[in-house]
């Protein structure tokens, strides 16, 4: 489902489990890369409160071997080789910590950048990475950890990904390259073959492949190695593997500017041409886009590297505006990098390493920037947010209906009561359809809104004097076939088109002889100062539908 500020409807009560197809949000940053998996243990009751599916970390940190040697994750291209029953011993704790809601989605830190160049042509040391990573594909597997982050990046400069004058003639050197990807990554693939793999970027990263020329004169004279390293990871994987392009660019994007769109497209039309022909139906099937946020940009000051202006005054808005952005034009992910604070609350003896102070660590990201886990829930999954602000309003007993006569009863006039209204498709050679007041049947009384033989009509309720940003919600049932309901804006007092309608649903599908409930909860787009909530009716000559119980409520003022 693709999140936006207008939502679609569900009849659920609010639950922040993922719904099936929902974008998974995934927290990366210093902040985890330092954490044992005993202390995210402890800590993943409390992740359990925020809108996000998992995180990426360290699962070696100087954890010993069976003889006593230090296991490091981030460099598992200089140690090892590690052998499965070193690390068996981990995937107990993994599975406790992945049982909870907010851990489904975690990654390992894998494969990264070396901070000594590898020999392409030493067959010993790949051998050894292969192992190592073979090692930790399993633990993955065994621990339901979702799959393996990779990061290239080269931190050392040690230009692994780059063709040295020491190095083999380029076109030697590419085979040898994919070959070594075959090599390692085989070994992932057998021993889990549904791993995902999340890249900080895969192949878009370099834009000057995305325009015309020759592809291959391009990396040859670059030297440029990485997409040979990607082509043998493709030629290996099996159809139950993904490969996730992170696309870290997308830290400096924005949704006014239409930035998430735009490399979607390109990710998906020109980044392609770096991919082998044998290789390109896996990767329009297996490459998944996704985008990132990093978080210490929002609260940088004007001037510095790493900033994002504020929308209409607000960083906040900022924040929400890329978030929703860069979650509407993902596939499946959004990733947050984090360097400076934390989501959580840590020990006070916790101490972490960075540029940053020790104290800068004991904020955490909603306290620098206050509603932040709020907007994140708002952004992920609209509906469910929506929801429990119905819920949250329900139990504290302060919920009341902002129309008169939800009842549907008799008000002295011949038409409807008020305060609604009707509409008749009059270009339609069936217009003899009839609208009434029934006083003899309705749910849980003898009172409702009876519509007999309209083929393209509505019944509606109207409400006016909204503010954008503000959240409502609208309920009603019906009884009989062929009813549909949606909302629609209103500006000025005319009809509003510039945002999309919002669809309400129904709890189930028509039963005969029973009423079905309808429920709907959406925020006011830009723009619009009323909404209408329009249930449709699809009716053939002598059918008949009734409505009843129909009641329009506020949620929530508008926020940031």
């Amino acid at each position: 489902m693709k999140a936006a500020f207008i939502v679609v409807a569900l009849s659920l009560a609010f639950s922040p489990r993922v719904a099936e197809g929902a974008k998974k949000y995934v927290l990366f940053g210093w902040e985890f890369s330092q954490l044992k998996i005993r202390e995210l243990q402890e800590k993943a009751p409390w992740f359990d409160t925020l809108a996000v599916d998992g995180v990426g970390f360290a699962p070696l940190s100087g954890d010993k071997d069976l003889e006593g040697r230090p296991m490091w994750s981030r460099y598992l291209m200089h140690t090892g080789p590690w052998r499965h029953e070193d690390v068996a011993h981990l995937a107990p704790q993994l599975r406790k910590l992945t049982a909870h809601r907010s851990m489904k989605e975690c990654f390992f830190k894998s494969f990264c950048a070396p901070t000594n160049r590898i020999d392409w042509t030493d067959d010993a040391q790949w051998s050894r990475i292969a192992q190592n990573m073979a090692v930790l594909a399993r633990l993955a597997r065994n621990g339901g950890i979702r799959g393996l982050g990779i990061d290239h990046e080269d931190y050392f400069r040690q230009e692994q990904f780059r063709r040295r004058s020491s190095d083999p003639g380029y076109d030697e050197l590419e085979k040898l390259v994919r070959r070594r990807a075959r090599e390692v990554f085989g070994g992932v693939f057998r021993e889990y073959p549904a791993v995902r793999l999340i890249t900080f970027w895969l192949l878009s990263q370099e834009p000057i492949y995305f325009g015309e020329g020759d592809i291959a004169a391009l990396k040859r004279d670059r030297g440029d190695l990485w997409p040979a390293f990607v082509n043998g990871i493709f030629d290996v994987m099996p159809p139950t593997a993904l490969f996730i392009d992170g696309d870290e660019k997308s830290y400096r994007y924005r949704a006014d500017n239409g930035d998430f769109d735009r490399a979607y497209v390109q990710q998906r039309t020109r980044a392609i041409r770096l991919i082998e022909s044998e290789n390109r139906g896996k990767y329009r099937a297996q490459a998944s886009m996704a985008f990132s946020v990093y978080l210490d940009m929002y609260l940088a000051k004007e001037g510095e590297t790493w900033y994002m202006p504020p929308l209409d005054g607000s960083r906040l808005k900022r924040f929400k505006s890329n978030l929703s952005g860069a979650t509407y034009a993902s596939d499946e992910y959004v990733w947050f990098w984090g360097q400076e604070h934390c989501w959580a609350k840590w020990p006070p003896q916790r101490r972490f390493n960075g540029y940053f102070r020790q104290e800068d660590f004991k904020r955490t990201w909603d306290e620098c920037m206050n509603g932040l886990y709020d907007a994140v829930a708002e952004v992920k999954d609209p509906t469910g947010y929506g929801m429990r602000l119905w819920d949250e309003a329900r139990s504290r007993g302060g919920l009341k209906p902002l129309n008169a006569n939800g009842e549907c009863r008799a008000d002295g006039r011949a038409r409807l009561p008020r305060p609604y209204a009707k509409w008749q498709d009059t270009y339609r050679r069936d217009t003899n359809g009839v609208f009434k007041l029934d006083t003899s049947f309705g749910e849980g009384d003898s009172s409702s809104i009876c519509v007999t033989g309209v083929s393209n009509g509505t019944v509606m309720l109207p409400v006016k004097g909204v503010k954008s940003g503000e959240w409502y919600a609208v309920e009603f049932s019906a009884f009989g076939e062929g009813v549909s309901a949606n909302v629609g804006w209103y500006s000025c007092g005319k009809w509003f088109h510039k945002a999309s309608s919002v669809a309400v649903v129904f709890d189930g599908p028509e039963t005969p002889g029973r009423w079905r409930r309808a429920r709907g909860v959406f925020k006011i787009p830009d723009g619009a100062d009323g909404f209408c909530l329009i249930m449709g009716t699809h009716l053939m000559p002598g059918e008949s539908c009734w409505f009843d119980n129909i009641r329009a409520y506020k949620l929530k003022e508008k926020s940031q």
